[in-house]
């Protein structure tokens, strides 16, 4: 997925000449599908489905607790640097954020694969809780389908890590080499329509994170929150923690000017987004209410695209 999205970010911004915020509008708009719309759509689905769903609050707030200072530090921070002219890095600025930023998400993917895996784990259910029994035998039946797909795929073959590494790379090879002409298509077509500079970015959101987006709603669906959860959060953490380094990187390289730094109505939806994340998911269960808050802040963030 990202490097999908760095290729097309680095894509777009060799082709025009007025495309300098468009790594910063691109994760911005990850931010906002993901942690509003990602997130608001499972939770309402979820929640009309099933009342409440319960999910992993450890793992939730390990997420978050990355998240915020690395949006903090990619986002808002730039915008208050002297370094430079404009909500921008300078070099110095570039290469040890890129570094610390790396770092940082580094020590999470460790802590989430091997020192704390359970953080991430669907909880078991509890007697005693709202629509217990309702809740108790669905999650008797998604086990049954569960257990009915491993015997289906019990005799699957299962290849080393490196087959599945140079399969995984063959099939990013051509939607990378693709990305030049989708380049050129986003800036046509922005440009034909009159469409905000800020919608390319979007564009750009969208497609890589549309796979993810459909996983999301099915795992809330089959009553197993905490793989949503870890699907929005997860894909939100990796924009910050992996976009940000390889875009910085590729900026130094081609030697293209970046802009970072958000406008002052894109920290104030960017904030209380985080806010609300914080609020939402501080809890150990969730329901329709919160899903329909969170899609509101999304539906804002679309109408602050064309009418700023």
């Amino acid at each position: 997925m990202i490097g999908i999205e760095v290729s097309l970010i680095v894509s777009i911004m060799l082709t025009g000449g007025t495309n300098e915020p468009l790594a910063r509008d691109t994760m911005l708009a990850v931010l906002n599908i993901v942690l509003n719309g990602m997130v608001g759509i499972s939770l309402l689905l979820g929640g009309l489905k099933y009342g409440e769903q319960p999910f992993n609050t450890t793992g939730a707030r390990s997420f978050l607790s990355v998240l915020i200072p690395l949006a903090t530090f990619s986002l808002i921070l730039p915008r208050y640097t002297t370094s430079t002219a404009d909500p921008s890095l300078s070099t110095g600025q570039q290469i040890s954020f890129a570094v610390m930023i790396s770092l940082l998400y580094a020590v999470f993917l460790a802590t989430q694969s091997i020192r704390h895996k359970s953080f991430f784990i669907q909880p078991k259910p509890h007697s005693g809780v709202a629509l217990s029994f309702l809740m108790a035998k669905d999650e008797v039946e998604d086990d049954k389908h569960a257990h009915d797909e491993d015997d289906h795929h019990h005799d699957l073959e299962i290849y080393s890590t490196g087959y599945h590494a140079m399969f995984l790379i063959l099939t990013m090879l051509p939607i990378v080499l693709l990305s030049k002409k989708f380049a050129v298509l986003v800036d046509f077509g922005i440009a034909s329509f009159h469409m905000p500079a800020a919608f390319g970015g979007v564009l750009v959101a969208l497609l890589v994170l549309t796979p993810e987006g459909l996983g999301s709603f099915r795992a809330a669906l089959a009553n197993r929150l905490q793989r949503s959860v870890n699907i929005c959060l997860g894909s939100a953490l990796a924009t910050i923690g992996l976009t940000v380094p390889a875009v910085l990187i590729a900026a130094g390289i081609f030697d293209i000017h970046i802009v970072l730094g958000v406008k002052d109505t894109d920290m104030i939806l960017l904030l209380l987004t985080l806010i609300l994340s914080m609020i939402t998911f501080t809890g150990t269960r969730t329901n329709a209410l919160q899903g329909a808050v969170h899609l509101v802040l999304f539906v804002f963030y679309f109408i602050l695209i064309f009418q700023p």
